[in-house]
């Protein structure tokens, strides 16, 4: 799973003005119009994916309730066999 906080730069309990603030930065850092680099259009989409996820209650809601079960689900390690 994306994880739009890292994406952003800005913790799980973050305000939506810091939110804010973490996107126009990292737009104004890797927009492809300013930021000439290979990835700069890649980039930019994610960030906007995630800032559009993150600004709605409603959907940062439903993405942290996946992102806690991702994270619930971790897989275990699998068991040795017995020796024969």
């Amino acid at each position: 799973m994306i994880d739009y906080y890292t994406i952003l730069g800005v913790s799980p309990e973050a305000e939506i003005e810091v939110i804010s603030a973490a996107y126009k930065a990292m737009m104004r850092k890797y927009h492809p119009d300013t930021n000439k680099s290979a990835d700069a259009e890649d980039k930019s989409k994610q960030i906007n994916e995630a800032y559009d996820v993150l600004k709605s209650p409603l959907q940062r809601r439903e993405y942290d309730a996946k992102r806690s079960q991702t994270d619930q689900k971790a897989p275990e390690p699998p068991h040795p066999r017995p020796s024969e």
